[in-house]
């Protein structure tokens, strides 16, 4: 097993899922313009169904309606949006799972042992590095695409949690600091807080697609999640490339022709 073929395996996964997502954007589109059609068309009337739930009753041996909600175009527009940031969500979590699954295969390859203790932290991995490869802590923080990419992965870790344990759920007032502190960065702190509460609303997480501009009525969107799997790559290219230096020799003379 070696370094190269292991972050070919990640890379192939996140291009996987990089589809994945594209799938859910776009059927989130079709279903969105269905219901905008649907609300064009109604006459005023924007009630559209009932929905019931249901059940195999075990005793009696038949369906049964428990309950049962008269929906209107309004509501069902608002369960799509959040179904679809719910989608985005655990598509973050299986790109989290795959990095943390290479930083761990990674870290056992360069430390020369045969298996990693369970209880061996993520942050402890990322220090390890950090401390043994002074070029790869200054990229780090100083880099070509301005992330600090210790807040990145450890943001994405906490955001992960969150959606594991707590359905999206985090406060968004201890949030930056609980971040901030694993990463142990104490420079720049409100630049910090301010790049974490981007991905924060209402106290929940949130990876929808953002309007950044409007050019001639058509708005231009940041692609949250894009980014958020974008930062993942980043810090594996970057471990890769400091214990492989020929990775960074190649793509910068690649840059240049």
């Amino acid at each position: 097993m070696n370094l190269t073929h292991e972050l070919e395996n990640f890379l192939e996964f996140l291009l996987q899922t990089s589809l994945q997502h594209k799938a859910v954007k776009e059927a989130f589109k079709r279903e969105l313009q269905y219901f905008d059609k649907m609300a064009t068309n109604s006459g005023g009337n924007t009630e559209i169904c009932f929905h019931s739930l249901i059940f195999k009753d075990p005793i009696l041996g038949k369906t049964v309606k428990l309950k049962t909600k008269r929906t209107t175009i309004e509501e069902r527009i608002k369960i799509l949006w959040v179904h679809n940031n719910n989608q985005y969500c655990w598509l973050l979590v299986d790109c989290y799972e795959k990095f943390k699954a290479f930083i761990k295969t990674t870290y056992r390859i360069d430390k020369g042992v045969e298996k990693v203790h369970d209880k061996v932290t993520l942050q402890k991995m990322l220090s390890y590095f950090s401390e043994k490869y002074p070029h790869f802590k200054r990229s780090e923080s100083k880099n070509a695409i301005g992330i600090h990419l210790r807040i990145a992965v450890i943001l994405i870790e906490k955001i992960r949690h969150a959606i594991v344990h707590k359905r999206g759920f985090v406060d968004s007032d201890k949030f930056p600091n609980i971040v901030i502190n694993e990463a142990a960065i104490n420079n720049d702190r409100i630049s910090h807080e301010e790049f974490i509460l981007q991905f924060i609303f209402d106290n929940h997480v949130k990876l929808l697609e953002l309007p950044i501009s409007n050019h001639n009525g058509l708005f231009v969107y940041h692609d949250v999640f894009t980014h958020l799997m974008g930062y993942l790559i980043s810090y594996a290219m970057l471990i890769s490339d400091v214990l492989n230096k020929s990775n960074v020799d190649n793509r910068i003379t690649t840059a240049c022709n």
